[in-house]
């Protein structure tokens, strides 16, 4: 190797390991690669101080809309489960109106703490994980959650607001094809961070 074959010339004419060892170790490693016939590769840097962007292909999209998913579903059982009925208890205790919008909402974030939850578990240690990456998420599953909104209740209002458990497994699956796609669409490559 070039390295060695240098190295050993440098110390038979009789330089010393001080001058020998460089400052510039990126410097060195770059020429000793040229010198090897490596050629370099341009890291991309597209942000605005010139540090190195995240790596090229972002996030697994197939890892985030499973991890979003599952994250949803168990995130909206904590909220079916303690959410809810705590809420009911409280209803007679304010006007019906705003304790259904406080109920809702609340299920709504929980639901979507478990969606962020769900993704940065699973996608823990992932160099394009990000601070966009939970809006991200959460803007695709809002997204796709209005998205389902006129599809579903056509369907409920079609079925006679049936809740067979057919109906409603057809009804929770349109609303996660369409957070899916939502989130397919937020978080598409090239946009990690």
């Amino acid at each position: 190797m070039a390295l060695e074959e240098d190295l050993d010339e440098s110390a038979d004419a009789g330089a010393d390991v001080g001058d020998l060892l460089v400052d510039d170790v990126a410097g060195f490693a770059h020429d000793l690669a040229l010198a090897n016939g490596f050629q370099p590769v341009a890291e991309p840097r597209d942000r605005a101080d010139g540090t190195p962007s995240a790596p090229s292909g972002g996030l697994p999209r197939a890892a985030v809309i499973g991890a979003a998913l599952v994250g949803g579903v168990l995130g909206a059982c904590v909220a079916w489960w303690v959410v809810y009925p705590l809420g009911l208890q409280s209803l007679g205790e304010v006007s019906d109106l705003a304790a259904a919008v406080v109920l809702d909402t609340t299920a709504v974030v929980v639901t979507l703490v478990g969606v962020v939850a769900g993704v940065r578990w699973r996608l823990r240690g992932h160099p394009a994980l990000g601070v966009g990456t939970d809006g991200r998420v959460v803007l695709g599953v809002l997204a796709g959650g209005a998205v389902a909104t006129g599809p579903v209740v056509l369907l409920s209002r079609a079925t006679a607001y049936s809740t067979w458990s057919p109906v409603l497994l057809l009804e929770a699956g349109v609303v996660a094809a369409c957070c899916a796609a939502g989130i397919a669409v937020t978080t598409r490559s090239g946009r990690s961070g």
